[in-house]
């Protein structure tokens, strides 16, 4: 397994948390290497940013659908999610896409880099 790789200090928790799943699952897969930090590292900071649009409730619902749609094709992009799943996805009760909030949650310990 290749060393966690440090984030920028401005990175946000729930950013963070995005960083290390996604990086968890393409270094699982054999798909992570140097080039995807730069990709990874916006996915998670759109993701992020995602879910503070939409809870904020500032925007109109079609530019926070839209702001979903651009971290879903980020997800994509990073092989997390299938090309075929960009638009297709779980909405939950608080009408939030499931898979971003689940990809921002709180890590459990053992996703944490050692210290």
């Amino acid at each position: 397994m290749d060393e966690m790789p440090k984030l920028p200090d401005y990175f946000t928790e729930p950013a963070r948390n995005a960083f290390f799943r996604i990086y968890h699952f393409l270094e699982y897969h054999g798909l992570w290497n140097e080039l995807c930090y730069s990709v990874v590292e916006m996915t998670s900071m759109t993701c992020h940013s995602y879910l503070k649009i939409a809870t904020a409730n500032k925007l109109s619902v079609c530019e926070t659908e839209e702001m979903r749609i651009v971290a879903r094709r980020s997800l994509a992009d990073c092989l997390y999610i299938p090309q075929n799943r960009i638009y297709l996805a779980a909405i939950n009760s608080d009408g939030l896409d499931a898979d971003i909030v689940a990809l921002c949650e709180p890590l459990p310990v053992n996703y944490l880099p050692a210290a």
